[in-house]
């Protein structure tokens, strides 16, 4: 018995369990996801990233760029986090 199937046998609805997993995997994903593009951004532009993209130090462009990379990296995390746990319980 895999430990999908162990974990489901504990909630009495498969949403409920999805969610938990999606919830759990996501935080993790956002762990990893930060410091995979502080990381980037450090060697694209050899400067720290933005801390605070709302500080008026911080120019715009840096801003808006930071602000943009951060939220389509994680929503696609997300998309393909949850797609994955949702298709692994539909082909079960």
């Amino acid at each position: 018995m895999s430990l999908f199937e162990k974990i489901k046998e504990s909630f009495d609805d498969d949403v409920q369990v999805n969610n938990w997993i999606v919830g759990g995997a996501t935080m993790i994903s956002a762990i990893l996801v930060k410091r995979i593009i502080e990381f980037a951004w450090q060697k694209a532009t050899h400067e720290e990233p933005p801390k605070n993209p709302a500080d008026r130090e911080v120019s715009l462009q840096q801003a808006l760029l930071w602000t943009l990379l951060v939220s389509v990296t994680s929503s696609l995390v997300k998309l393909f986090i949850r797609r994955n746990v949702t298709w692994d319980e539909r082909k079960s």
